[in-house]
């Protein structure tokens, strides 16, 4: 801004502007960056319970049941209609005797947590543990 005063006492302002182009690229949108995490699908069991409702279980549940949902499968293992067979050659049975005299049935390989002490290398189920 220049600033002058002429002969005649008036004052003359003189403006001078200058246009400054600046490039600018674009960074990337909200959207844009979280979209590879929207990916990740919550898969909920087509199941149907001894109720008749849907089953609850779903990729997000912390239970083994869940573990076929996570990788991608429309059941949990509880209500999957064709169930990967377990490796029965790996399987360690509970070697405990029920109430009625019978061997119990539960293996390393059953869902229910009971069976955590044979997935851990023991010889009996949680039920059958203190012999």
């Amino acid at each position: 801004v220049t600033t002058s005063k002429s002969k005649s006492g008036m004052t003359t302002t003189t403006t001078t502007t200058t246009t400054v182009h600046v490039s600018v690229t674009p960074t990337a949108t909200i959207k844009q960056r979280i979209e590879p995490f929207e990916k990740q699908v919550v898969r909920q069991c087509c199941g149907v319970t001894s109720k008749g409702i849907r089953c609850a279980i779903s990729s997000e549940t912390l239970v083994r049941w869940a573990d076929s949902l996570r990788s991608g499968r429309s059941y949990c293992s509880r209500h999957d209609p064709n169930p990967t067979p377990p490796s029965v050659d790996s399987a360690v049975t509970c070697r405990g005797v029920t109430k009625k005299g019978v061997l119990c049935t539960i293996n390393s390989n059953t869902c229910l947590r009971v069976a955590d002490p044979l997935r851990a290398g023991g010889l009996y189920c949680t039920y059958h543990d203190g012999h």
